[in-house]
């Protein structure tokens, strides 16, 4: 989670880092705010999915799978740096960072497609 945060402050798009509940007000005072909530639906989308229940994550074993595939000499890439700059690039070009993202001199330009 470090590297994506460290990566999108390279980009420019300024983040705070809160308390949850400081983030839960602010994400409520924007799901109020019909200029901003269009671009919460993708988050709005996850909330209260347990409809009021106790919700965990389902357990995976995979266990089996991993050695398999290590015998086979496979092995997940580690996520690179140039990686993550193409996904946050991504979202850039998407609109999901507008009220975020100020271009930092010497940082990257938040670039999609390899244009600017």
């Amino acid at each position: 989670m470090g590297d994506i945060i460290l990566t999108m402050k390279d980009l420019g798009i300024n983040i705070e880092m809160v308390e949850d509940d400081v983030f839960q007000n602010a994400l409520s005072s924007a799901m109020k705010d019909p200029a901003r909530v269009e671009s919460l639906t993708s988050i709005i989308a996850y909330q209260n999915m347990a409809r009021g229940r106790a919700a965990a994550p389902v357990a995976t074993k995979n266990d089996y799978t991993t050695q398999a595939l290590l015998r086979l000499g496979w092995r997940w890439p580690e996520t690179s740096s140039e990686y993550l700059h193409k996904f946050l690039n991504g979202l850039v070009g998407l609109g999901m960072f507008e009220d975020l993202a100020t271009p930092r001199v010497g940082a990257m330009t938040p670039t999609v497609g390899g244009s600017k």
